[in-house]
């Protein structure tokens, strides 16, 4: 992400630098707090009978205090333990924030509780909508340059016979990435739905025929393919299209000569001697 005046900007990492210390920070604290919680504090009355340098907290250890109660209360008391369970708590808040900084939109493991078809969707469609922006600046000023790049060097060591001017006018570079694919698929989307809404409409005022006249389904279908990343050899092309058509022609007009040469010999069988 970059401003106005900026020479390289500034990545996602520095935007979520500040709450990864608070986390960082937490996570100490945290750590701080289950030693404490596990060796503990302890209070001692300072009657110079026990010696906390003599007393080390160690399993089957008698310590030599002067009381153990009475109503002063004990010599030596537990101080209270930490809550670890708030810590926890401000911890994964703090990290479900860094990762919705970094972008981070990845899918639940398998393991986990079962996620609805829509949660899914609703995901992807934020992780691209989050990308939609940097995605232009990405193509322009790293895509195109390093494919340019790679023409460059390949022509001057002699791996292709020409230089491919890439001006992005006459030749271009179109990237098929997943995010593309997803951006793609969105565009799709909408000519999918207008297509159907055409379909509705004038298959409901009963003129399904005129549904060419408006909208040129065998070029849309066969461009969106394209675009979607379908492999060209299973897409039909115009040319076969086209011989499809003459074959079909061919075919029509030998049936209906057919049809027409048997109709004349019955009729020329049926007339009178």
């Amino acid at each position: 992400m970059r401003v106005p005046g900026e020479t390289k900007g500034r990545g996602l990492v520095m935007l979520a630098m500040p709450t990864i210390k608070t986390a960082n920070t937490a996570k100490r604290i945290m750590l701080q707090a289950g030693a404490i919680a596990m060796l503990g504090i302890y209070t001692a009355v300072d009657d110079g009978v026990f010696n906390p340098d003599l007393a080390p907290l160690e399993p089957g250890v008698f310590w030599k205090v002067a009381r153990n109660g009475g109503t002063l209360g004990p010599s030596v008391s537990r101080f209270p333990d930490p809550r670890l369970d708030l810590a926890g708590l401000v911890v994964k808040d703090m990290q479900s924030e860094i990762k919705a900084t970094m972008m981070d939109q990845t899918l639940p493991p398998d393991t986990a509780a079962v996620k609805s078809a829509t949660e899914i969707l609703e995901r992807v469609k934020r992780l691209a909508a989050d990308h939609i922006g940097a995605f232009g600046r990405l193509v322009k000023e790293i895509v195109v340059p390093a494919v340019r790049r790679r023409m460059e060097l390949a022509y001057d060591k002699g791996l292709i016979s020409t230089e491919i001017p890439i001006d992005q006018l006459l030749v271009r570079v179109k990237v098929k990435s997943p995010l593309a694919l997803a951006r793609e698929a969105e565009r799709v989307g909408k000519i999918i739905q207008w297509l159907e809404m055409v379909i509705a409409i004038m298959t409901s005022v009963g003129a399904p025929q005129g549904i060419g006249r408006i909208a040129k389904v065998e070029e849309m279908l066969t461009d969106i393919g394209t675009d979607m990343g379908v492999p060209s050899r299973y897409i039909v092309t115009e040319a076969e299209r086209k011989d499809m058509d003459e074959k079909e022609a061919q075919a029509a007009a030998a049936a209906a000569a057919a049809a027409a040469a048997l109709s004349a010999g019955g009729a020329a069988g049926g007339m009178p001697a």
